[in-house]
């Protein structure tokens, strides 16, 4: 049923939406296939051991920007709301303040392509307060 659903919403979708996977975004140049990587490293580092996440929050950063680029010259293409939300927990569970920054940006991408209001994801939790006063050293989570 979920296979369905998804193809049908990809079959939707036009070719001329969808980025080209030989394409690269942002600063560090990143095709779809190697944001798509990026984040799914992330996704295996943070599940692995928090402290190793953190050392890759500045690829996640550039995945990020890659993202952005991504999304202003192709804002309907289905894999952004994909790859968004899946960045946006890799950032929450980090939770470090760079990281609730990257989450909050990957909230006005989702917003800007018209993809947040058909995606839950955690990036609210990433807006909330600190609880710790010394969130800044510690984490946020």
């Amino acid at each position: 049923m979920f296979f369905n659903a998804t193809a049908s919403a990809y079959a939707a979708t036009r070719l001329a939406d969808l980025a080209p996977a030989d394409f690269y975004f942002g600063r560090a140049h990143m095709s779809p296939i190697e944001v798509s990587n990026r984040i799914r490293h992330g996704a295996e580092a943070v599940r692995r051991d928090r402290l190793e996440a953190r050392r890759d929050l500045g690829m996640l950063l550039l995945a990020q920007e890659a993202i952005e680029d991504w999304a202003s010259r192709y804002p309907r293409d289905p894999w952004i709301a994909r790859d968004e939300r899946k960045l946006a927990a890799i950032f929450v569970r980090i939770g470090m303040i760079d990281a609730r920054s990257g989450a909050r940006r990957c909230d006005r991408v989702l917003a800007h392509t018209g993809h947040l209001a058909s995606v839950s994801h955690p990036v609210r939790v990433a807006n909330a307060k600190p609880k710790h006063k010394h969130h800044r050293f510690l984490g946020f989570m």
